[in-house]
């Protein structure tokens, strides 16, 4: 199982904030998956967020995940 987070900054009217953003609909069975989903948190991202940039993505095992 594995779990999808994006780690992205953006500009503000504070200056330049980053956040990470993390996954509410997994976790996936196997990496691919998890993939696919940073691809479409990223595009959201992107869409809502003002000069964005994508700085991490990650796909891990949650915590306490035994497997």
């Amino acid at each position: 199982m594995f779990a999808a987070s994006v780690f992205f900054c953006f500009l503000s009217v504070n200056g330049v904030q980053c956040l990470i953003a993390e996954d509410n609909r997994g976790p996936y069975k196997n990496e691919a998956q998890c993939h696919e989903r940073i691809v479409e948190m990223s595009e959201a991202i992107v869409r809502n967020f003002p000069y964005p940039q994508i700085r991490g993505v990650r796909c891990a095992k949650p915590e306490g995940a035994s497997i």
